[in-house]
């Protein structure tokens, strides 16, 4: 007696049984392999239950932090705000990309460096991961990934972005092409870890575990933002990183002022964000105004 096509689960139910397990080669549906009869030794594993317990009670303690996660999405943590499922799952996310830190050792992000060396350098490839041609590009070293190291993985993915969706800002910033110089610029790579360290401070998500709520004013306003764009970090980030040039430029500063220009680009994103803006275009709007 055949049976009806068995409903193979979605990615949703997981992977559990092995995809070569039915034949849909066929149009008439799968296709039953017939097998000889085999005697099958069962071997009966000794039942502890100490694993049983602990299985259970890390199962119970992954339900609570869920269920915790979202009651605090939804009650707002006792600061007034309240995210929808897509907000609270897009600042987790974001947070969790702020903890991981740069391995110079993990080939992936290797190749990240080198995707950025294309970015900058077109046309000259990347023989070496240590050169002093790092340099030209606004490093400390010959050696990015001490640079990185200190930011985390993040600040290199935030320059990656703004090269691949911002090319035309990230060429105009690296070669400061715009306005009239100083003979002592500031460093394009360090200036944007900075600017990645100082909006995930504003923000108050700078160390925060995931799920946690932003503290401060201009995080809140931030999440707002969440629920039009997964990369609204990112593009808040590019914006930054314009009127921080901006600024340089309106204070003909030099090498020596960096942190103060960058302190007065911290104050004018808080008054930004602070103002509440409704998109990400409104923000860079305010951005441009100020």
């Amino acid at each position: 007696m055949s049976s009806g096509p068995r409903r193979r689960r979605g990615a949703q139910d997981g992977l559990q049984e092995s995809l070569l397990e039915e034949d849909y080669s066929s149009s008439s549906g799968p296709v039953s392999v017939s097998r000889p009869h085999q005697q099958q030794l069962i071997v009966h594993q000794p039942f502890s239950v100490d694993a049983f317990i602990r299985c259970v009670v890390e199962s119970w303690l992954a339900l609570l932090r869920t269920l915790s996660r979202c009651l605090q999405s939804l009650l707002g943590g006792g600061s007034g705000l309240s995210l929808s499922l897509v907000q609270a799952e897009r600042l987790e996310e974001l947070q969790e990309r702020l903890a991981v830190p740069y391995d110079g050792a993990n080939p992936a992000h290797q190749e990240q460096l080198r995707e950025l060396w294309g970015l900058a350098f077109p046309g000259q490839p990347c023989e070496a991961l240590k050169t002093p041609k790092w340099k030209d590009m606004g490093w400390q070293g010959e050696d990015p990934g001490t640079d990185v190291r200190g930011a985390g993985l993040f600040g290199l993915d935030n320059l990656l972005y703004l090269g691949t969706r911002h090319p035309v800002l990230f060429s105009q910033l690296l070669h400061k092409t715009q306005g009239s110089r100083s003979d002592w610029e500031y460093p394009f790579a360090v200036a944007g870890l900075n600017l990645t360290f100082v909006l995930s401070e504003l923000l108050g998500i700078a160390g925060s575990s995931p799920g946690k709520l932003p503290t401060t004013a201009a995080g809140r306003a931030f999440c707002a933002l969440l629920a039009e764009s997964d990369t609204a970090f990112e593009e808040v980030y590019c914006a930054a990183f314009a009127l921080l040039d901006r600024v340089w430029l309106a204070r003909k500063a030099s090498y020596m002022q960096f942190n103060a220009v960058l302190k007065e680009v911290r104050a004018q994103l808080e008054a930004a964000l602070q103002a509440r803006p409704r998109s990400i275009q409104q923000l860079q709007q305010r951005l441009l105004a100020s």
